[in-house]
C-alpha cells in the first residue's frame, strides 16, 4: 500500500507484507522528482561510547504529524491494528449488538422482564 506522507511533497511510503520473512513487513521510502526516483537508503549504525550516548544525538529522521498519520493509515489499510487501546467504532457497535442479542435470549428463556 503506497501512502503519500506529506501533502504535496511527493514523498511516498510503500508498506507491504513480506510473506517470505514469516510475517514481517517491507517499507520503501521514495520521492519522485521530475524524471527521477530517489529511494531512501537503510540507516547506517555507528558505535558510540557510553559518554557520547548521554549526549543528545542527531535524529535518524524527523517525522511530522502528517507523516506519522500517513504511516498509521497505510498500516491500517494493510490490516495492522493496535495491540491494545480503544476499540474502533465498528467493534463497539458489534459488541453492543451482541450484548443486546444476549439480553433478548436471557429474557426469552428465563421469562424475565428486562428493562
Amino acid at each position: 500500500m503506497a501512502q503519500h506522507l506529506e501533502p504535496n511533497s511527493g514523498i511516498t511510503l510503500d508498506i507491504r507484507r513480506d510473506y517470505w520473512r514469516m510475517g514481517g513487513w517491507r517499507a520503501l521510502l521514495y520521492e519522485k522528482r521530475l524524471e527521477s526516483i530517489y529511494i531512501a537508503s537503510p540507516p547506517e549504525f555507528q558505535i558510540v561510547t557510553p559518554e557520547a550516548e548521554c549526549r543528545e544525538q542527531q535524529s535518524t529522521f524527523f517525522l511530522g504529524e502528517d507523516t506519522v498519520q500517513g504511516i498509521m493509515d497505510a498500516l491500517w489499510q494493510e490490516g495492522v491494528r493496535p495491540s491494545r487501546g480503544v476499540s474502533s467504532t465498528g467493534q463497539l457497535e458489534a459488541a453492543n449488538k451482541h450484548l443486546e442479542d444476549m439480553r433478548r435470549l436471557v429474557a426469552h428463556y428465563s421469562k424475565a422482564k428486562l428493562p
